[in-house]
C-alpha cells in the first residue's frame, strides 16, 4: 500500500500588480488571487500589502510596481496549480514564490 500522504509546506509569494490600477480594482486584483490561493491550497492565507515601490528596471514598461506578499501553506502541485491560474492575468506584472525554511 502506497503512503500518499501530502507534505504541507509554508509559502510566500511576492506578486507585482500594474501600478496604473485603480484602488478598488488593485483591491479586486488582489482578492482574486488570495481566492485562488485559498482554492488551490485549502489553508489560511496572510497578505501583506507592500505598497508601491520603484523598480530597478522595466517590467513590461512599467517603472513602477504595486508589492504584495502573501503567506500561505500548501503542497508543490498546489503551488503549481496557482502559477497556472495567475499566469495570464493581465494586471500581474511578475510574481515570485518561494518556500519558507522550517
Amino acid at each position: 500500500m502506497q503512503n500518499t500522504k501530502t507534505v504541507l509546506r509554508a509559502y510566500e509569494s511576492l506578486i507585482m500588480f500594474d501600478p496604473k490600477l485603480e484602488t478598488t480594482r488593485l483591491e479586486a486584483a488582489m482578492k482574486d488571487i488570495e481566492k485562488i490561493i485559498k482554492e488551490c491550497t485549502k489553508s489560511e492565507i496572510t497578505v501583506e500589502t507592500l505598497g508601491k515601490r520603484a523598480l530597478c528596471f522595466p517590467v513590461k514598461k512599467a517603472g513602477e510596481a504595486t508589492y504584495a506578499l502573501y503567506h500561505f501553506s500548501g503542497d508543490q502541485d498546489s503551488v503549481q496549480k496557482i502559477k497556472e491560474e495567475i499566469k495570464h492575468n493581465e494586471n500581474i506584472l511578475r510574481t515570485l514564490f518561494v518556500r519558507k525554511e522550517e
